[in-house]
């Protein structure tokens, strides 16, 4: 009974160790704007979401109406897929969107691992997170591929360019307001 009731305390006591207080950092996730572009990372710094798609939505509203109608958000989705399309050949693979975006690498927060002395042994990488904070789970770019052939099209990408506008256009009036891009935050983790 000893015996039994020694191990059970011995358990307890290393399950309290191992739960320790200390906090890992979260994983910083990228942020884009509706059009895919990369909004943090590299020497955009780390803004918090809402921050980065303000500065987004500031730099396109240019008529300063608090809304970005619908030929200027077409507007930066047809330069943001010149600028992916790193041979300019009218797709945009998934090739070049990785090199795209190197100049944007985020910081890979590490965490202890415990070896088997319960002393700290090595690092480790988390688990990456498969939904960036300012979009939903599928990649914002690769998403506009809907023939599912491992590119997207310039034709992909302003369809899809289009049907983002239309449900940022939370008044239907022709103008995707601030309120409705900064929504997109609220799809975090």
């Amino acid at each position: 009974m000893r015996r039994g009731l020694f191990t059970a305390l011995a358990l307890t006591l290393l399950l309290t160790s191992c739960s320790s207080s200390k906090k890992f950092p979260e994983p910083v996730l990228p942020i884009y704007s509706p059009n895919g572009e990369p909004l943090n990372g590299g020497a955009l710094g780390l803004p918090k979401c809402q921050e980065a798609l303000s500065q987004w939505f500031d730099r396109m509203d240019i008529a300063h109406r608090d809304g970005i109608d619908r030929n200027q958000f077409l507007a930066d989705a047809r330069v943001q897929f010149d600028r992916m399309d790193l041979d300019h050949d009218g797709v945009i693979t998934p090739s070049e969107l990785t090199t795209f975006r190197l100049a944007y690498a985020l910081p890979e927060p590490t965490r202890p691992h415990l070896g088997d002395n319960g002393g700290e042994r090595s690092r480790e990488r988390p688990q990456p997170r498969t939904a960036p904070h300012s979009q939903e789970p599928s990649d914002p770019v690769m998403s506009a591929d809907t023939g599912l052939h491992f590119r997207v099209t310039r034709d992909e990408f302003m369809t899809q360019a289009g049907e983002i506008f239309a449900k940022l256009d939370t008044k239907h009036d022709g103008l995707v307001r601030r309120d409705a891009v900064l929504s997109r935050c609220n799809h975090s983790h």
